[in-house]
């Protein structure tokens, strides 16, 4: 018998890059979808969205005395749907913030599925694969890189828009939805934009794309189109329905006074970087447009950008999570380009792979990324971000029973409510803070200086302030209660109110019913930068706080 040598396989370079092209999509997969489960199943710490759920409770518990019982200045549509998750959480028996943390997933699944369904449905060559690279981009930009934010209005919104931005970039290319879908998709926009009206500014962007691409305004007649002018006229007649004290009394109030609140300048709005990020994008998409496969999704995401970038410089605040939308549609921009440049490069490069190999793949990469990641995240999540008030907050929540009303007058609580849920407290107030305070301030300020008389609708809202705050102590009865001292200057300024310094006790006594209502408190010691009041007749609340290790702790705080 004759002995053959055995056969050698040689891996020439061209082996080695078609190896690496193929195996590039499972691995990417499993780390991205490894990496965005973690990211949805550990939160950061919340604060608006923690109130706007305790306020959806306070809605559903009644009874509803419109403004008596609730003043935030967001239009009531995301307290609407914050009952969804508070409903769930009750029915379920978990937390709120646990249930809201579902419903969001179950978001970011819906979206980012159908947006890849619609992606399928593509002519260009390489469709499927490009839909699937795709959906890990859009794991990325809606949940990975806006951690931090989950859950604010504007990262719903995103979700909700995502869908009717591709659909919109199919009917350039020639696809047609269906009817149904078509609605849906129309119906979901409208409430994500409604959500936050100034993003509007996306809608019109977009629009006048299929306009102009068109060529005749019948493109405006499309079923999204309807849905979204139906949503928005069901939602103003169900505010002048259900909350006529919004339209009535508070928008009047923010109107006044909201603009002071956490404002900030033109140039403060947008980091150099980002600016430059932003340009680079746009002169990448200028220079590569015509070889591009999917150039329609690529504009419609340009002008998706822009818009929300401009309606973030509208809103003039020095909120971080109102640039989140325009941050996710540019990087969305780069995915589609990135995507479509990678692909059209390894079109003659890709060889055949085992479909269990890639799976195998695929799941090893997933399990190590999880390894990888959770103790991180947790870790960072347990961090979280904190200063000398939230500090305080936290330890004194340990020394307070469960179902007790508490309050604090401050010009930011937010991150107080995570404890607010989960010990079943009442809140004594109908605003989650003083955040009418520094418009108000200022005019009263200008006046003195200027030696002028107040605008009278400054002079409305300062009344109407201080009415509202003394009615609700004398219906709450709050105890504890904790006073941020803004005036001090050895502590950090109070949150949204700049520089500016304000004695808020001194203010809020002016008003003859406040001080009735205040008389039955006495002060009995600081925590931090607050001072730790409680009524006359249960002042060993106070006291017992103050006695508390974790209290104690922060007593060397100003």
């Amino acid at each position: 018998m004759s002995h053959q040598p055995p056969r050698s396989v040689t891996l020439n370079g061209s082996n080695l890059v078609g190896l690496a092209v193929s195996w590039a999509f499972p691995l990417v997969a499993g780390a991205a979808l490894g990496m965005s489960l973690v990211y949805i199943a550990i939160r950061p710490q919340w604060g608006d969205q923690t109130w706007l759920l305790f306020a959806a409770r306070r809605m559903l518990d009644g009874p509803w005395r419109g403004f008596e019982s609730l003043a935030e200045a967001n239009p009531p549509l995301i307290i609407w749907l914050s009952a969804i998750p508070v409903v769930l959480g009750r029915a379920l028996d978990i937390r709120l913030a646990a249930a809201l943390q579902g419903c969001l997933a179950a978001l970011v699944a819906f979206s980012v599925l159908w947006s890849t369904v619609l992606l399928r449905r593509g002519t260009a060559v390489n469709s499927t694969r490009f839909a699937g690279w795709f959906a890990l981009v859009l794991l990325f930009a809606t949940v990975v890189h806006p951690w931090l934010h989950y859950g604010q209005r504007e990262h719903i919104m995103l979700l909700l828009v995502l869908p009717y931005l591709i659909m919109a970039a199919g009917r350039i290319d020639g696809q047609v939805p269906s009817g149904r879908e078509a609605v849906v998709a129309g119906l979901c926009a409208g409430i994500g934009f409604l959500l936050k009206p100034h993003h509007l500014l996306v809608v019109l962007a977009v629009e006048a794309l299929l306009l102009i691409r068109a060529r005749h305004v019948r493109s405006l007649c499309r079923p999204e189109a309807a849905a979204m002018i139906a949503a928005g006229l069901g939602y103003v007649a169900a505010i002048g329905l259900w909350t006529p004290d919004y339209l009535l009394k508070l928008l009047p109030l923010a109107l006044n006074t909201y603009y002071d609140y956490h404002h900030a300048e033109l140039w403060e709005l947008i980091s150099p970087m980002r600016a430059l990020k932003m340009v680079l994008l746009t002169l990448l998409w200028a220079i590569l447009y015509r070889r591009l496969a999917h150039r329609a999704l690529a504009t419609v995401l340009l002008l998706a950008g822009t818009g929300a970038a401009l309606a973030c410089f509208l809103q003039l605040k020095g909120h971080e999570y109102q640039f989140l939308p325009a941050i996710a549609f540019f990087d969305l921009l780069f995915g589609v380009i990135a995507i479509d440049c990678w692909l059209q490069w390894a079109a003659q490069r890709t060889v055949a792979m085992p479909r269990d190999l890639a799976a195998a793949g695929a799941t090893l990469m997933f399990a190590a990324t999880i390894a990888l990641c959770y103790p991180l995240q947790l870790a960072k999540a347990a961090h979280g971000y904190t200063d000398d008030r939230i500090a305080v907050q936290q330890a004194v929540s340990h020394d307070i029973q469960t179902k007790a009303t508490v309050l604090i007058l401050s010009t930011s609580a937010e991150a107080f409510f995570e404890q607010v849920l989960d010990r079943d407290w009442e809140w004594g107030s109908r605003f989650m803070c003083l955040w009418m305070l520094p418009a108000i301030i200022n005019a009263e300020r200008a006046a003195i200086l200027n030696e002028t008389a107040e605008p009278a609708a400054m002079r409305d809202a300062s009344a109407l302030t201080r009415n509202a705050v003394a009615a609700d102590l004398a219906r709450w009865q709050p105890n504890p209660v904790l006073v941020d001292r803004c005036q001090d200057e050895r502590i950090a300024p109070c949150m949204g109110i700049g520089t500016l310094r304000v004695n808020l006790l001194q203010w809020l006594e002016q008003d003859p019913a406040f001080a009735a209502a205040w008389a039955n408190y006495v002060q009995e010691g600081r925590a931090g930068p607050y001072d730790l009041w409680c009524r006359k007749e249960a002042s060993d609340v106070c006291r017992h706080i103050l006695a508390s290790p974790e209290v104690t702790a922060t007593a060397h705080q100003k």
